[in-house]
């Protein structure tokens, strides 16, 4: 049964990452090297450093000091970011449902999401592969982001209704979550992982600034 659940995650997320390596051609090629692919991949960072913290208004380039100096670049950094950060939402709700599947043993339908947010972008990319105006392509790829994070959402929700699960928020018991010894062990053992996981994404934080 390991061996399978590894087989299939492993397998998929190998896709994902040759799928990655791919969009990423595909980025060089059709918006290229310059001030306006700094700007997206800035905005494309943002979301995914929160996602990766919280998940697993609009952000201002401030993240970015070196390209204060820039205004238009910032200006531009600024835009695109407020395209993209709405996928923060989206990603932490397919997470909580990604991972209330796991609890199930459903692991492979997590596995996919990054499979959908590159499949997403490769298919935008493609039909600007001959736009010249490259403000208009890191516009519009940075909106795909949010968009391909609703497509997250929706594939989630759709497995949890597959797997005949309902989604509710009780209130009432939220807030007596903290009297419950079990809650109170996951909490104690979650924040360890928070400050672990939240160093590393901090180093990768200064490494955008130092490189601005």
């Amino acid at each position: 049964m390991l061996f399978k659940i590894v087989s299939i995650v492993g397998s998929l997320t190998f896709l994902s990452r040759i799928l990655g390596y791919f969009r990423d051609l595909l980025i060089a090629r059709v918006v290229g090297a310059s001030m306006i692919s700094d700007c997206f991949f800035v905005a494309f960072k943002l979301p995914n450093l929160f996602r990766r913290i919280f998940g697993e208004g609009a952000m201002n380039a401030a993240l970015a000091p070196g390209f204060i100096s820039n205004n238009g670049k910032f200006l531009l950094a600024v835009d695109l970011s407020r395209l993209s950060f709405p996928f923060v939402l989206f990603v932490c709700l397919t997470s909580l449902m990604g991972a209330y599947m796991n609890t199930l043993g459903k692991f492979a339908s997590m596995a996919i999401t990054p499979i959908i947010l590159n499949l997403t972008l490769i298919f935008v990319l493609i039909i600007f592969f001959n736009v010249d105006n490259k403000v208009v392509i890191s516009r519009s790829l940075s909106f795909t982001i949010t968009i391909a994070g609703l497509f997250q959402l929706i594939w989630m929700y759709f497995i949890i209704k597959r797997n005949k699960r309902t989604l509710s928020i009780n209130f009432l018991i939220i807030s007596k979550f903290q009297k419950i010894k079990e809650v109170r062990n996951f909490l104690n053992l979650l924040i360890p992982a928070i400050l672990g996981n939240g160093a590393y994404q901090i180093n990768l934080l200064i490494d955008m600034i130092l490189a601005s």
